[in-house]
């Protein structure tokens, strides 16, 4: 007689476990039908020769506390359309994530803005991620047969400078990370743990929204000392020597060279800047946000490389408008910031590249 209670209570929760199971099996059932969350974004592939890559004809979202946008690649893995035969004059645009356009949607990017404003073919390769060593591969795979008659480096004033000795190229000027390796695409993706993470995460993101505040971290600020270390000074070296690589190579493609410099938030608004100085109390004694721009108009100058810096260009346009050019927490451009980048742009790039006429 004893027995039979204990058999029922195992069988009521082994019920219980079954119909739990079920149920959770078909709502992922559903949600995996409906695609719901859409899958994280994690764009890149393994590659031999960059260490990692946009995948190709890819489509997927990008979602944060402050956008949610689609991203879709071509066949080459760029955040662009396909690219078809040359038909007009071409700019190959490279960069990091700033000139890929992250958090915002396709058209509103700098680069898609140029292409409509100018009537010329803008092919954007850059990749969320890359350094200033991966544009010098980048054009060694890809600038011949893309055949550009002007090249633009969009170099952020940040990590651009500050992380290529992360990098080891090898012989055949294959790229391996020396401190981490970059997240892949996963085939499958378990849409209810998805969920209980966006769940946490926006709790979190609205209860520490102000925490969450991008502001430059060590490495950044380094480049911005009044007395450059010499861990700056060797990253500062390391930058003009690769930018060095890009202009010999664009002068060997039989074309136009030039750099644009994009800041940081803290470097063009107020609020910002206000913010850092409240987390670095010797911010304005030990530090010049200036300095990354005004070291690397000096050595391309030196280098003759053609280049101009935006820092002043979008500080006044925020003044101005009072327009938000930067996401607070993400850091990366908003769309106005774009549109600001691409009016900056559009005078000096049509001045380099002439009339357009159909070829």
């Amino acid at each position: 007689m004893s027995a039979r209670p204990g058999r029922f209570a195992l069988f009521s929760i082994a019920a219980i476990v079954l119909a739990s199971s079920l149920g959770m099996a078909i709502a992922e059932a559903v949600l995996r039908l409906v695609d719901y969350p859409a899958a994280t974004f994690s764009p890149w592939i393994r590659s031999e020769r960059f260490g990692f890559r946009l995948a190709p004809d890819l489509t997927t979202r990008m979602r944060g506390p402050e956008y949610d946008v689609a991203v879709e690649t071509n066949s080459l893995g760029f955040r662009d359309d396909a690219v078809g035969p040359k038909t007009t004059k071409r700019i190959l645009l490279l960069g990091d994530s700033f000139a890929m356009g992250y958090g915002v949607e396709r058209g509103e990017i700098f680069a898609d803005r140029i292409e409509r404003d100018l009537g010329v073919d803008v092919v954007n390769a850059a990749t969320g991620g890359y350094e200033i060593v991966h544009q010098v591969e980048l054009l060694k795979a890809y600038g011949k047969s893309l055949a550009p008659d002007l090249v633009v480096y969009a170099l952020y004033l940040g990590n651009d400078l500050a992380w290529n000795d992360q990098w080891q190229r090898g012989q055949d000027g294959s790229l391996r990370s020396l401190v981490r390796e970059y997240p892949v695409r996963r085939p499958h993706e378990i849409k209810l743990l998805r969920l209980a993470r966006d769940f946490v995460y926006g709790l979190r993101s609205r209860s520490k929204e102000k925490e969450a505040e991008w502001l430059p971290f060590e490495g950044y600020l380094g480049l911005c000392e009044r007395d450059l270390g010499q861990e700056a000074l060797q990253d500062y070296d390391r930058a003009t020597g690769l930018i060095g690589e890009m202009a010999e190579q664009v002068r060997g493609l039989g074309a136009a060279f030039f750099v644009v410099l994009v800041p940081y938030r803290s470097m063009v608004e107020p609020e910002a800047r206000e913010r850092l100085r409240s987390k670095v109390p010797d911010l304005d004694v030990r530090y010049d946000l200036t300095r990354p721009g005004r070291e690397m108009d000096r050595r391309l100058t030196g280098l003759g490389v053609e280049h101009a810096d935006s820092t002043p260009f979008l500080a006044a346009q925020h003044s101005r408008s009072g327009a938000g050019l930067f996401f607070p927490i993400d850091g990366h451009l908003t769309g106005a910031g774009h549109r600001a980048l691409a009016d900056f742009l559009e005078p000096l790039l049509k001045a380099r590249l002439g009339p357009v006429p159909d070829l």
